[in-house]
Order: C-alpha cells, then sequence, then structure tokens
C-alpha cells in the first residue's frame, strides 16, 4: 500500500504543475483572440447609439438618497482626419446637453439657455 501511495504522491506532485501551466497558457491565448476581436470591432465601428440610467446613492441619506437620471448618448469614434465625438442627451430630472469632441467638451442647459 505505501509503494501505490508514494507513486501516486509522485504522479500528483508532477502532474498538478503541468495541468495548472496548459490552463494558464489557455486563458492567455482566449484573452489574446478576445482583445484581437475587439480591435477589428473597434476599427470598423462608424457611431453607436444607447440609452443611459445613472443613479447616485447617498450613503448618509440611506432609500431616501437615491438621484435618477436619463438619458442616451451617441458615440462616433476617431478616424483617418476626424476627432472623437460623443453626445450625452439628459432628458430626466433635468434637461442638458454634453457634447465632447477630442479632449473638450460643451455642456449646455436649455431651460435656462446656458
Amino acid at each position: 500500500m505505501s509503494k501505490f501511495l508514494r507513486y501516486s504522491l509522485l504522479i500528483f506532485s508532477v502532474g498538478l504543475p503541468l495541468s495548472l501551466v496548459t490552463v494558464s497558457e489557455a486563458k492567455a491565448q482566449v484573452l489574446r483572440e478576445i482583445m484581437r476581436r475587439m480591435d477589428e470591432h473597434n476599427k470598423s465601428i462608424q457611431s453607436l447609439q444607447a440609452d443611459v440610467i445613472w443613479v447616485k446613492t447617498d450613503p448618509n441619506l440611506g432609500a431616501g438618497g437615491i438621484d435618477t437620471s436619463l438619458g442616451n448618448i451617441t458615440y462616433m469614434p476617431k478616424t483617418g482626419k476626424s476627432i472623437m465625438r460623443a453626445r450625452l442627451n439628459w432628458t430626466s430630472p433635468l434637461e442638458e446637453w454634453v457634447v465632447v469632441e477630442g479632449n473638450a467638451f460643451k455642456s449646455f442647459r436649455p431651460k435656462i439657455n446656458q
């Protein structure tokens, strides 16, 4: 019985590190493939639109300190000659427009014309 235990311990001690190395290599290969596909999709994207819900919570106020804003966003990535652009339109609770062009942004509140 001790011979069996000794051999199984030897096989386990050699097999475990080898199996861990192959698993980590497989994960790295999958990650590289995911990153490659993300780069391809990023290069081919022309525009992106999404609805936005922003929930802010104040822990000092508990459940009464929740503030929710609704809106939508449009994104156009940087191409050869043009810069990156994004427009965020908040519709609730206050209407506000935020435009991002490159590294600069502008904000406009139509209710107060500012």
